[in-house]
């Protein structure tokens, strides 16, 4: 049996739902950093959360320009190895010389374990051209493993070390921290339904 609660009486204080991760994930991230909630002035407590990170091309060098390269307008490159995958870019070769010039990171891919070997394609005939990657590691990922609860606003999220420029930005469930009774005893819970778009209070009667 369950009867409607007025919103009124109920003390709204959610729980950290989800992380989303800003800052195109960083650079640098060796091993998994910590993630931090400042609770501060929000209300609430108990959030915790953990990161992962995987290794992304952020970098291409033309190690060797070949040679005889026949197509002078932008090419293209993919990986091959290194236990990663989806890592693709451009490359530019010289109208007259027929070299590599130039190579840019359209997309830096994930998973990488090692540097993988750069293929070349759309280049033409020519021989020898050589670009190498570099990598770098990023949070991918924030995973929360508890919510917390009384959070009446955001709390802030720190990523620490080793690593740099990863941001995070916690978001908020609708949770119910407490019912208050008005001249009675409250028993039971708070269910929270959602029908049609609008959030509906019910307090269960035991």
């Amino acid at each position: 049996m369950a009867y409607n609660v007025l919103k009124s009486d109920i003390l709204v204080g959610g729980g950290v739902e989800s992380v989303t991760v800003g800052g195109s994930g960083g650079t640098g991230y060796t091993a998994t950093p910590t993630v931090q909630f400042d609770n501060t002035g929000t209300g609430g407590s108990g959030a915790a959360a953990v990161a992962t990170v995987t290794n992304v091309v952020n970098a291409i060098t033309v190690t060797t320009p070949g040679t005889g390269y026949t197509n002078s307008a932008v090419g293209s490159w993919t990986t091959t190895g290194g236990g990663g995958s989806g890592a693709t870019g451009t490359v530019t070769i010289h109208a007259t010389t027929g070299v590599i010039v130039s190579a840019t990171i359209t997309s830096a891919g994930s998973g990488y374990t090692s540097a993988p070997t750069i293929v070349l394609a759309g280049v033409g005939a020519g021989t020898g051209g050589v670009l190498t990657a570099a990598l770098t590691g990023i949070v991918n990922a924030i995973n929360v493993t508890a919510q917390g609860s009384g959070y009446t606003s955001v709390p802030t999220v720190t990523i620490g070390g080793p690593g740099s420029s990863a941001t995070g930005t916690a978001v908020l469930n609708d949770l119910v921290s407490k019912v208050r009774a008005s001249g009675g005893t409250v028993q039971g819970e708070v269910v929270i339904a959602k029908v049609n778009g609008r959030t509906s209070y019910f307090q269960t009667v035991v």
